[in-house]
C-alpha cells in the first residue's frame, strides 16, 4: 500500500511600513524611530494574526532663546544665572523644543542695587506682550531668539562733606575761587553700591596744611536700610607752629573721618 503526505505550505506576504513626515493635526514632531520593545520593524515578513508596527516621533529642534541684562545704555551682564561663575547671559537650549514656551521675567531681584527699567523683545518674534514687571512667554521656534532686560542703578542718599576747623563749624572750603565756603554735597542719585573717594582740599585752603587723619567714632554712616542724608564731617584742627620768629605762623588741619575710611559706599 501506499502512503501519501500532504505538505501545507504557507507563503507569508513580505510588508514595508514608510513613516509619514507629517502627522494629520499634529506638528512640531518628526519621525525618530520605530519601536522594537512593542512592535515589528519598519520591514519584514508578515506573521499569523496581529503585525504591529509602532513609530515614535519626538518633538523637532528649535532655536535658543538669548535673555541678556542689562544696564541701561550698556552691554555689561548684570545677572550671574544659576551655576554660572560669573554673571553672563541666560541661554535656553532649543533643544526638541520647537512649540514648547519659556516664561521669562525680571531678575531685579537677584541684581544688587538695581532696579528694573524696561524689557526689548525685538528679537524674540514669538514673544507676548510683557507685563508691567516685563514677564513675557517666548514661544521656541526654528529660528533662535534675543530678549533684554534692562535696569539702572538706584538712588542713595546724599554724602555732605563739612570741611571744618577743629572746635567749630566754620566750613572753610569753597568748590569755586573766592566763594563762600560750604558743606560739599555730593549727588546719590543713580549711586546705590558705588564708591566715592575722598581727599583733603589742603590746596584750595590758605594758611592751612593737611596733617593726618584721626579716625574716630563719633558719628558713623546711616545703615543702608535708612533713607536719611549721610554726613562726612571733616574737621579741622587748628595748630600754632612756631618754626622761627621770621616766619609766619602757619596753621595745621587733620581731617576726621568719621566712617574710618576715605572711600566711602553709596547707601540708601
Amino acid at each position: 500500500m501506499c502512503r501519501i503526505q500532504i505538505l501545507h505550505i504557507y507563503f507569508r506576504a513580505a510588508y514595508n511600513v514608510t513613516p509619514p513626515t507629517a502627522l494629520t493635526g499634529v506638528t512640531n514632531f518628526e519621525y525618530a524611530e520605530p519601536d522594537l520593545t512593542n512592535g515589528r520593524p519598519l520591514t519584514g515578513t508578515l506573521n499569523p494574526g496581529q503585525n504591529v508596527v509602532i513609530l515614535k516621533y519626538k518633538r523637532k529642534q528649535a532655536g535658543d532663546i538669548t535673555v541678556h541684562h542689562y544696564e541701561v545704555g550698556q552691554t555689561t551682564e548684570l545677572y550671574k544665572p544659576a551655576g554660572a561663575t560669573t554673571p553672563s547671559a541666560e541661554v535656553f537650549d532649543g533643544t526638541a523644543k520647537l512649540g514648547l514656551t519659556e516664561n521669562l521675567t525680571n531678575k531685579a531681584a537677584d541684581i544688587d542695587n538695581f532696579e528694573y527699567v524696561s524689557v526689548d523683545r525685538t528679537g524674540a518674534g514669538s514673544a507676548t506682550s510683557p507685563s508691567a514687571t516685563g514677564a513675557t512667554t517666548v514661544t521656541y521656534i526654528s529660528t533662535p531668539q534675543t530678549v533684554t532686560y534692562y535696569y539702572k542703578r538706584k538712588n542713595a542718599a546724599n554724602i555732605t562733606v563739612h570741611h571744618y576747623e577743629d572746635g567749630t563749624t566754620t566750613e572753610l572750603y569753597s568748590q569755586t575761587a573766592g566763594g563762600t565756603p560750604s558743606a560739599v554735597t555730593i549727588s546719590g542719585t543713580g549711586k546705590l553700591g558705588l564708591t566715592e573717594d575722598l581727599t583733603n582740599k589742603a590746596a584750595d585752603i590758605d594758611n592751612y596744611d593737611y596733617v593726618g587723619i584721626d579716625v574716630t567714632e563719633r558719628l558713623l554712616l546711616k545703615p543702608k536700610q535708612q533713607q536719611e542724608r549721610q554726613h562726612l564731617h571733616i574737621e579741622i584742627q587748628h595748630r600754632q607752629l612756631f618754626i622761627s620768629t621770621n616766619e609766619k605762623m602757619r596753621r595745621c588741619y587733620e581731617y576726621i573721618i568719621m566712617n574710618r575710611e576715605l572711600q566711602l559706599s553709596w547707601y540708601r
